[in-house]
């Protein structure tokens, strides 16, 4: 967010699942750099870490849940028999979570209006799976949708607990686990809009994947923890290698490449080390 100033943005039409991305309305940030400060940042990879953001270098982990994309791809797996972390999202991008989940008015029959509850509100993740015939119908697309839905319920319940915890008005959401998932971004705003009752947004950023990596490493910080320091080395010692330099400042495709040739170059040492 030093470096890009228009970093951040959020969605105005999550609701509709049949928009793309560019339907979806992305509208930049209104906050800038100066005044982004202090927000929550939920840094989703494997699992979810939460930090407080006061200023640039002054941050603290405030919380964080096991439940993250690991456990996404993991049970995906283990459910529909997809292979890779692309396959999944495909599969839930044309899923339909409501035959798997049960909602409130497969309890009730309708609104349960005494505590303001939709019929449309997921009353129990993955309930209807109880009944022997719905398990037999159920599709691997629905199942892949319904993990979805549950994992982007619990962050954005969560996310939103911590905020109030925090005295927190803005939530950010970066992360691997967010590049290219335009289903979990959709899920994730309906999430927080709907349990903050709308007065909250989910803010994204466009440099999703390096994010967490260029958060740590700006000028004003140093590499604290060991998956920072393992790319911080791992970059710097395949640059001096090919003669290369980099910057926190490079672009996300930028620090794509470097680490691909990162990859090969430890590959290729790792080859020659076991002849």
């Amino acid at each position: 967010m030093q470096y890009y100033p228009a970093e951040c943005y959020d969605y105005r039409n999550f609701n509709n699942e049949e928009l793309s991305e560019a339907e979806l309305g992305v509208t930049p940030a209104s906050f800038s750099c100066e005044d982004s400060t202090p927000f929550l940042l939920v840094n989703i990879g494997t699992g979810i870490s939460i930090m407080r953001v006061n200023n640039f270098d002054d941050y603290a982990r405030v919380g964080g849940s096991s439940l993250g994309g690991g456990t996404f791809f993991g049970l995906c797996s283990l459910l529909t028999g997809c292979h890779t972390f692309s396959e999944a999202l495909e599969l839930a991008s044309r899923g339909d979570s409501r035959n798997v989940d049960m909602l409130v008015r497969d309890i009730y029959g309708g609104d349960y209006q005494r505590f303001g509850l939709s019929g449309d509100t997921v009353a129990s993740s993955f309930g209807q799976m109880m009944i022997p015939d719905k398990r037999k119908t159920a599709k691997p697309e629905d199942i892949a949708k319904a993990l979805l839905v549950t994992l982007t319920n619990n962050i954005g319940s969560i996310a939103l607990m911590l905020a109030r915890a925090e005295k927190l008005e803005r939530i950010i959401y970066v992360g691997n686990f967010l590049r290219g998932n335009l289903v979990a971004k959709r899920l994730l705003s309906f999430a927080l809009n709907y349990w903050s009752g709308g007065t909250m947004k989910a803010y994204f950023m466009k440099h999703e994947v390096a994010c967490d990596i260029r958060t740590i490493l700006t000028p004003t910080l140093t590499p604290t923890n060991l998956y920072a320091q393992s790319v911080y080395k791992l970059i710097s010692r395949t640059c001096a290698t090919l003669g290369l330099s980099w910057s926190v400042r490079c672009t996300s495709a930028e620090l794509e490449r470097l680490l691909e040739a990162s990859r090969r170059t430890t590959l290729a040492e790792a080859s020659h080390s076991d002849s």
